[in-house]
């Protein structure tokens, strides 16, 4: 899976060796106006002020890394998002913190 780095801003992909402990956004994005596609790499620019937030709250949490499908799935992808749709459990059974925020904010 791919995963936001907030110190850096950066898409990275989860390390091949280890575990590492990281946040979990979710909220109805595909209602806001982002278009953007990320790819390992991508540096997250401007995002929604609901992203913004959780960047903020995963630091705050002591936490480096974040995942948010509408940046951690190539959404111009769509061999990788049906990859990752099949992921979802696996992929939310590894967080170790939950966001869901009450009303997104775009």
């Amino acid at each position: 899976i791919r995963l936001v780095d907030v110190q850096s801003r950066t898409i990275v992909r989860y390390p091949v060796r280890g575990r590492v402990d990281y946040v979990a956004l979710t909220y109805a994005w595909w209602a806001s106006r982002q278009r953007e596609r990320y790819r390992v790499g991508s540096v997250v620019q401007n995002p929604p002020k609901t992203i913004e937030d959780a960047i903020k709250v995963t630091a705050d949490l002591g936490k480096r890394f974040l995942w948010v499908d509408s940046l951690c799935i190539d959404q111009g992808d769509e061999s990788h998002k049906q990859e990752q749709i099949q992921m979802m459990a696996s992929i939310y059974s590894g967080v170790g913190n939950h966001c869901c925020p009450k009303r997104a904010r775009h």
